[in-house]
């Protein structure tokens, strides 16, 4: 796992591969990941501070060609 920080957000990146994308384990790492996100960003508004985000991206769908924009709008995991 890695945070990434644009110019509007930070973003918890997690690449998983496919062979753990329905590990339990897995699975439960990531709802805290978005519970995470959620409070982090909760505070930062308040504080006007920028959001969190976060992206669970399977290994296999990185490519030499693929964005971080595109990531993020193929990925992105959302709460709610």
């Amino acid at each position: 796992d890695f945070v990434v920080e644009t110019d509007d957000y930070f973003f918890i990146v997690e690449v998983k591969g496919e062979d753990k994308l329905n590990d339990d384990d897995v699975n439960e790492k990531r709802k805290m990941a978005i519970i995470f996100c959620e409070v982090a960003s909760n505070w930062s508004k308040e504080n006007s501070r920028k959001e969190w985000k976060y992206l669970f991206i399977p290994s296999k769908e990185i490519m030499p060609s693929s964005s971080f924009k595109n990531l993020v709008d193929r990925f992105i995991q959302e709460w709610g």
